[in-house]
């Protein structure tokens, strides 16, 4: 089921790019978010998790009750926090490609799949889910402190994950 999961989300965040981030369409921004969040309830019954516009118009945000936040800091430090290191939770998140149901992760895993798989296409990183492939398998095969190290360089191994203000900050220096 995962792996229908993925493509579900990846085309919508197709879509999305589209239709919103190139288009500027409302109406279709409307009915993205309509249709992710049906297939997101549909996912994952027991954790909600939802996407929103975020930052600017064009932006998807995406929420998962119980986290106080969704951002890369935040689901990274989860992970990195781990007695391992989060070498078992980088295993997780590539399981989801293949065989684990998005309701199977923990709450934190699960945003972070959908972000990177829906969100980060529709903000048009979508060649970067293979370079975020490759930083989930260095983790997975990492000892606890480089796995924990690796989590928590997020920054180097997903560009991505940059928030605005720091993406601007590199792109005019």
């Amino acid at each position: 089921m995962s792996l229908q999961e993925f493509k579900v989300l990846f085309d919508l965040g197709i879509l999305w790019q589209g239709k919103v981030w190139i288009q500027n369409d409302a109406e279709a921004r409307t009915e993205i978010l309509q249709k992710v969040n049906e297939q997101l309830n549909n996912f994952s019954p027991d954790t909600r998790i939802w996407v929103k516009v975020g930052f600017q118009k064009y932006d998807p945000h995406v929420n998962v009750s119980g986290l106080k936040g969704g951002k890369y800091s935040d689901l990274c430090g989860w992970a990195a926090n781990q007695k391992d290191g989060g070498a078992s939770a980088a295993k997780q998140v590539l399981s989801w490609f293949s065989d684990t149901n998005l309701k199977d992760l923990p709450p934190s895993l699960a945003a972070l799949v959908v972000i990177v798989s829906f969100a980060e296409v529709a903000r048009g990183y979508k060649v970067s889910l293979e370079q975020f492939g490759v930083w989930m398998n260095s983790i997975v095969s990492a000892d606890k402190a480089t796995a924990k190290a690796l989590w928590l360089a997020y920054n180097d191994y997903f560009p991505p994950s940059l928030t605005y203000g720091a993406d601007m900050s590199l792109e005019f220096a």
